[in-house]
């Protein structure tokens, strides 16, 4: 074994000072810190008093401004590492693209290091993406998740059903982006029964420390989080890591999906995809690098507090700062905030001022009171306390005067840890005291800054300022050009893998890995082809409004305009007014964009520029789209079968309850008439009602996951007797074939066997059968 220890806030001060000295002693080889430990001087002290034989940087993209998780504070690291006279350094992370790499190098300064890169592939991870239109198909779709995956893992069981039913549910962590989010998904999981906890930044420390230890001890299977749930999540069993939101980079994407399946057996990994949240990322991205105005309003605003020492929450400081007209307009209301700036877009300015050397952040969390003595206090008997509380009070005023050297009218920061550390009290004792005191007029007292207080070290006019704003604004671009990358990811038309680990400069000499949603799913598509003539006409009318959009536009507002979406921007772009506009209303955006990808892909399609991608009619497809050649592609859309009123679509309905898309695999090539207001045969559908209690008692499951009652009562109507007549009825998917098939088939049988005359009462391709 190797004697470890570590600091951090958590622990007090005298615990702090113990450990240091046993450094100080060589009785610890190992010592883990954050990056925001090298702020303290007693830390610096204590280290250089040692030999250091390795500085190891674990997670070390975040020293670098291209990385996806860029922290200042790792920017202290090589001032350290000159302090302590250059030992080795060992710098490590699991997501770097090369230029990382090349700026992980040049932040740490290290000479001719020896890079070695393991490898990115992790086989045993699925990657799975799902076009969704709404916050309801995101939930439908991690209800139908753990329902399988729930499914899946007992059948491994060989059927034994869990000792404690629906809190066994299988470990994992699904990610949203804000703390709306998070809060939403947890609530409705929570509804439908799963044992599900919330982390996110918003909460109190305590509340976030309970949740992810009842997660690491696997009390708590699910965690939704934002991804301040990173760090030190070493879980080796998760079995899926869901993304609720789409990620800002496919680095981010890549470091949170590979918190499952450390064990190496098969974890799922899933994202759930809306363009609209990418609106989300391009806040985040403003926010991070916020424009100049802002930056200059920010500190002209603190150094006119008129005090060296700050105290301000970020969002008292944002109303302090107020609206900031910039070249975009009031700053943050193209994101739908209020005009004040946001807390993020604060926060950010304070870190690039920071970097600026005019201002300093101080640690968050910091235990720092304000105290200022009001003179010899005349100590009078006070018979509403007991004489031990005044003894209190004395003892803390006496520490104040003789130890720290506090003097009457002059005010002193005082460490309330360090304080209970020296007097042998707890902390909230000593805050008693001081409160106490405070009521007495003996003393001035004020508590600890709940927050990160700031103190400025140079006030320079605002030209003055040493801040690189084009270096700043380059970032923007580097963020966002990362953001499409990941957009392109839920787009892609090829191997997931291959596509993140090209990304991440590896080679690949495979075209499909059988382990993510395009390779599953690309056996079953159609190969390039003639088009039919309904697919023509969809082709056609694709090319068409790309040409009278002028190639002025991305493929996301060519699918707005087809399919005819009621949003503002087309409104003031007059977009609303072109003849192709709601030609395709039919579809959906996502099998819109779908077919635009798939044009691009055929060369029917162009897309010009990176920074903001055009969409632009190709010479082949002016051909095309007037009828000159004929189109052959692999065509995204499947083929649906007729029924009565023309082509029938599935649709998922936007009012649909999380309870009827929990059934997993719906025949989705077939079109299903909906004839839930039609009576059904009563005595059958309690019949099935019994048998599937019995499954889900037996499984541990809520009875909706086994089969909704709409889909009881479309059996009681049907009456099916073979598997093909079952698999047709709408919420019976292969997955409940396989699962209960034959059972409900033995219901329905024994129904029919006590009730001989009975008949179907829908189903038109049931109606003529002669039993």
């Amino acid at each position: 074994q190797i004697p470890a220890t570590f600091i951090n806030s958590a622990l007090n001060m005298s615990e702090q000072r113990l450990r240091l000295q046993q450094m100080r002693q060589g009785n610890v080889r190992l010592v883990y810190v954050a990056p925001e430990r090298f702020r303290s001087f007693e830390f610096m002290e204590a280290i250089q008093c040692c030999p250091v034989a390795l500085i190891a940087v674990d997670e070390a993209h975040c020293v670098s401004e291209w990385g996806h998780d860029f922290r200042p504070d790792y920017l202290r690291i090589r001032p350290a590492i000159e302090k302590l006279k250059r030992p080795p350094v060992a710098a490590l992370t699991a997501t770097a693209t090369p230029e990382v790499r090349r700026d992980i190098i040049e932040q740490l300064g290290l000479k001719s290091p020896l890079t070695l890169v393991t490898g990115f592939d992790r086989p045993n991870l699925g990657f799975l993406v799902k076009e969704v239109e709404s916050d309801a198909e995101k939930i439908n779709a991690i209800l139908a998740l753990l329902a399988e995956m729930q499914q899946s893992e007992l059948a491994q069981d060989n059927g034994k059903a869990p000792a404690e039913g629906i809190d066994n549910l299988i470990s994992g962590i699904i990610y949203a982006a804000t703390r709306k989010n998070v809060e939403t998904v947890t609530r409705a999981l929570q509804t439908y029964g799963y044992k599900v906890g919330s982390y996110h930044a918003g909460m109190d420390m305590e509340a976030r420390k309970s949740v992810q230890e009842k997660f690491m001890q696997g009390a708590l299977p699910v965690v939704v989080a934002t991804n301040a749930f990173g760090m030190g999540i070493d879980k080796a069993d998760l079995r899926f890591i869901t993304h609720y939101d789409v990620p800002g980079s496919l680095e981010a994407y890549y470091q949170e999906v590979g918190r499952a399946g450390r064990d190496g057996k098969p974890a799922s990994c899933l994202l759930l995809f809306n363009y609209s949240d990418t609106f989300t990322q391009e806040f985040f991205i403003e926010a991070n690098c916020p424009p100049r105005k802002l930056v200059e309003e920010v500190y002209e605003t603190i150094c006119a507090l008129g005090r060296d020492e700050v105290e301000l929450t970020l969002k008292a400081l944002a109303e302090e700062v107020g609206p900031v007209e910039t070249s975009r307009g009031v700053y943050g209301k193209n994101f739908g905030q209020s005009s004040r700036p946001s807390e993020m877009a604060i926060s950010s300015c304070l870190k690039i001022l920071e970097k600026a050397g005019v201002i300093d952040r101080g640690m968050e969390g910091g235990h720092q009171a304000k105290v200022t003595i009001r003179g010899e206090p005349d100590w009078v008997e006070d018979r509403a306390r007991p004489s031990s509380a005044l003894e209190l009070q004395k003892q803390v005023f006496a520490y104040c005067v003789d130890v720290l050297g506090a003097q009457p009218g002059k005010t002193m920061a005082v460490d309330l840890q360090r304080s209970a550390s020296d007097l042998h009290m707890t902390t909230d004792k000593v805050k008693r005291a001081f409160s106490t005191l405070h009521g007495s007029g003996r003393i001035e007292y004020r508590a600890p800054f709940r927050g990160r207080g700031l103190k400025i070290l140079q006030r320079v006019p605002i030209r003055q300022l040493e801040i690189n704003f084009g270096e700043i604004e380059r970032r923007a671009q580097f963020e966002r050009q990362k953001l499409r990358k990941m957009v392109d990811y839920a787009y892609a038309r090829q191997c997931l893998r291959r596509f993140i680990l090209e990304y991440f400069g590896e080679r690949v000499n495979y075209r499909e890995c059988h382990n993510c949603s395009h390779c599953l799913e690309h056996g079953k598509t159609l190969q390039a082809r003639i088009l039919t003539e309904e697919e023509t006409v969809i082709v056609k009318k694709v090319l068409s409004c790309v040409a009278r959009m002028k190639g002025r536009y991305g493929r996301m507002r060519v699918a707005q305009v087809l399919t005819g979406a009621n949003i503002d921007a087309l409104a003031y772009l007059r977009l609303n007014r072109l003849s192709t506009f709601g030609i395709l209303k039919e579809l959906s955006q996502p099998e819109v964009l779908s077919v635009i990808d798939a044009l691009v892909e055929s060369n029917l399609l162009q897309i010009e520029g990176s920074e903001y991608p055009l969409i632009k009619l190709s010479a082949q497809g002016a051909d095309a789209m007037l009828g000159r050649t004929p189109v052959s592609m692999d065509f995204p859309i499947r083929q649906k079968k007729k029924q009565r009123g023309g082509t029938a679509r599935r649709k998922t309905s936007r009012s649909q309850t999380p309870s009827s898309a929990a059934s997993l695999g719906h025949h989705s090539g077939e079109a299903i008439a909906d004839d839930s207001a039609l009576p059904y045969h009563e005595e059958l559908f309690e019949a099935l009602r019994r048998m599937r209690r019995r499954i889900a008692s037996s499984a541990g499951l809520a009875p909706f996951i086994i089969f909704h009652d709409e889909t009881l009562k479309s059996i009681s109507r049907r009456l099916p007797q073979t598997m093909e007549e079952l698999r047709a009825v709408k919420g019976v998917g292969e997955h409940k074939i396989a699962s209960y098939g034959a059972q409900t088939l033995d219901v329905v049988k024994d129904f029919l066997k006590n009730h001989p005359m009975v008949l179907p009462i829908s189903s038109p391709s049931s109606q003529g059968r002669n039993r």
